[in-house]
């Protein structure tokens, strides 16, 4: 799917609904008065971008440490002949997230978000005990820049309003949400997707046994304090037209972390900045996801910001291989209280390739 084949109507709804889906009893009301269209018109333009498959879901991405849940990133190098073996554990795990082969020795990368350190330490064992496991280290945020995925399409752009501003803080904890019963399953039923109804929160609600009215005042509260950094919609980017995206990675003199991971915040290209440890073998600490239209477009824009930041030292790690790719679900079992005692089938929305 190519950008230039998206009507204008397509394209203002989706440079709206990835930060700022409403929370509101009649959504599409809402989403039309802002990209000027019908209501009608905006569900009908939405299912459409779900069924040509750019939208992946449309939900809730919450921060795990708000929500008492530590994340990762994690580097292994593997014996390539096994790299197959060793991405299929790491995929077993509902924790882990994101896993891709990339170019480099420290050829597997995967995120893991757990729900403490004895579980996280359970995963990184499990991986590190497969045969072809050379070596496997965390690397956990020092300080988060930015966490903005925000594609753009055409040149016309919404408000302020209705784009929320993207997340940008120094390092510190941020504000600890200390759910209740009724918080675990909104907050689990809200990971996933809210399906095509024209009244999506109401059907959230009666999944959940929680009024709408209160559903929705919940969710807004999560915003405001930013345990959930987003009600939008998850894009699939290649399926958007955005082909190219890769992991650089810098090395920045300690003392020049702040102004070189601001700076790298500043580009609308990079979607995720953050500071990491540097390992003995790997002298990388500032990290950035970049997206383009293809992989010469990537290299060109990081060309670009390392001439205007003044690091000379960096690469772009693109990926071979996706092995899975999902969004996480926090406090799974709230879902078993549900009247069916199953977990609603579209909690989890993920992509799991086998090896």
């Amino acid at each position: 799917m190519s950008n230039a084949t998206l009507t204008p109507l397509d394209r203002r709804i989706l440079n709206c609904i990835q930060l700022g889906f409403p929370l509101s009893r009649h959504p599409y009301t809402a989403l039309a008065e802002t990209v000027a269209c019908t209501p009608e018109e905006a569900h009908a333009r939405v299912s459409y971008l779900r069924q040509i498959g750019i939208v992946r879901r449309i939900g809730g991405s919450f921060a795990a440490r708000s929500l008492g849940y530590i994340s990762t990133l994690v580097a292994t190098r593997v014996d390539p002949s096994r790299i197959e073996a060793v991405a299929a554990r790491a995929s077993s795990f509902p924790e882990v997230t994101h896993n891709y082969e990339r170019e480099d020795d420290y050829n597997l990368w995967f995120t893991v978000i757990a729900a403490d350190r004895e579980r996280l330490q359970a995963i990184l064992q499990s991986v590190r005990d497969v045969a072809g496991v050379y070596a496997l280290h965390d690397l956990p945020v020092r300080r988060m820049f930015k966490i903005k995925v925000d594609f753009t399409f055409g040149a016309e752009k919404d408000s302020d309003k209705a784009r929320p501003p993207a997340l940008s803080q120094s390092a510190g904890p941020p504000t600890r949400l200390v759910p209740d019963a009724t918080d675990r399953r909104i907050i689990a039923r809200a990971c996933g997707d809210i399906g095509e109804s024209r009244t999506p929160f109401r059907n959230l609600a009666a999944q959940v046994d929680v009024a709408e009215a209160e559903v929705l005042a919940r969710l807004e509260s999560y915003r405001a304090s930013g345990a959930m950094r987003r009600f939008g919609a998850v894009l699939r980017h290649r399926a958007a037209g955005f082909a190219g995206n890769g992991m650089s990675v810098w090395r920045v003199p300690p003392d020049d972390v702040v102004r070189v991971g601001e700076a790298l915040a500043a580009c609308p290209e990079i979607s995720h900045c953050y500071e990491r440890p540097r390992l003995k073998d790997w002298p990388y600490n500032v990290f950035g996801m970049i997206h383009g239209k293809d992989r010469t477009a990537c290299l060109s824009i990081v060309d670009r910001i390392a001439g205007e930041i003044g690091i000379p030292d960096y690469r772009v790690l693109f990926s071979n291989r996706e092995f899975k790719k999902t969004s996480m679900v926090y406090f799974p079992e709230a879902l078993q209280d549900l009247p069916s005692g199953e977990p609603d089938p579209s909690c989890r929305r993920e992509r799991v390739v086998p090896p």
